[in-house]
C-alpha cells in the first residue's frame, strides 16, 4: 500500500513538472513571436526598401532602413562615407548598426546589398530574426539603378553596359550569402501585394 502511494506521488510530481515545462515552452514561443525581427536582403535595386515598408505595414512592425541608420551613426551620407572613409569603415559601421537591431522588437530591417557578405552578418540575421531574399532579375536591377534619383556608390557614373557587368560581378560574390535566407521571393514573378500576402502569412505562421 505504501509502495503504491509513493508511486502515485512520484507520477503526480512528474506530471506537474511536465505541465510546467510545457507552459514555459508556450510562453517562450509567444515571447519569440512578439519579439520578431525581419531582415530583407538582396541586390541593389531589388526593392528592399519599397517592398519592405509594405511588408512592415502588413505585419504592424516598425520599418528600419539600415543605410539611413548608418548615416545617422556616422553623421554623413553613404556616398561621403565611401569617398572620405572608404568601404572598410562603412562595413564596420554597418555591422555595428546591425548588431544594435538585435535589441529591437517587432521591426523589419531593409539591409544594404552587401550587408550579408561581411563579418558574420548573415549568420547573425538568421540567428536573431527571419531573413527574406528578394531575388530580382538583372533587367529590373539595371533599370532601377539607372533611373534612381540617388546614385549608389558602387555604381557611381557607370553607363548601362558597365552596370550590367558590375551586377554580374557582385551577384557572383554575394549569391552564396543571399541563398542562406529563410525565404526567397522572385521578382517580377511576385507582385508587391502577392509578396506581402505570402511573406506576412509565412512569418506570422511559422515565426522562427
Amino acid at each position: 500500500m505504501l509502495f503504491r502511494f509513493r508511486i502515485i506521488n512520484t507520477l503526480n510530481s512528474l506530471f506537474k513538472r511536465i505541465q510546467h515545462s510545457l507552459s514555459n515552452i508556450q510562453n517562450f514561443k509567444k515571447s519569440v513571436i512578439k519579439n520578431q525581427r525581419v531582415y530583407i536582403v538582396g541586390m541593389p535595386g531589388s526593392g528592399k526598401s519599397t517592398w519592405g515598408k509594405k511588408l512592415a505595414n502588413a505585419l504592424k512592425y516598425s520599418f528600419i532602413d539600415l543605410d539611413e541608420m548608418i548615416e545617422k551613426t556616422a553623421g554623413m551620407s553613404i556616398e561621403n562615407i565611401f569617398e572620405q572613409k572608404g568601404e572598410d569603415y562603412f562595413r564596420e559601421i554597418e555591422n555595428k548598426c546591425l548588431v544594435e537591431t538585435a535589441s529591437l522588437n517587432n521591426v523589419l530591417v531593409s539591409t544594404g546589398g552587401g550587408c550579408p557578405c561581411y563579418f558574420n552578418n548573415m549568420q547573425l540575421m538568421n540567428n536573431i530574426g527571419i531573413t527574406v531574399y528578394l531575388n530580382a532579375n538583372k533587367g529590373i536591377l539595371v533599370d532601377r539603378i539607372l533611373n534612381a534619383r540617388k546614385q549608389r556608390p558602387l555604381f557611381f557614373n557607370l553607363l548601362k553596359p558597365e552596370i550590367e557587368v558590375k551586377i554580374d560581378e557582385l551577384l557572383i560574390k554575394r549569391i552564396d550569402y543571399y541563398i542562406q535566407a529563410k525565404y526567397t521571393f522572385g521578382i517580377p514573378q511576385e507582385s508587391v501585394q502577392t509578396f506581402v500576402n505570402k511573406a506576412s502569412q509565412l512569418i506570422l505562421t511559422y515565426g522562427f
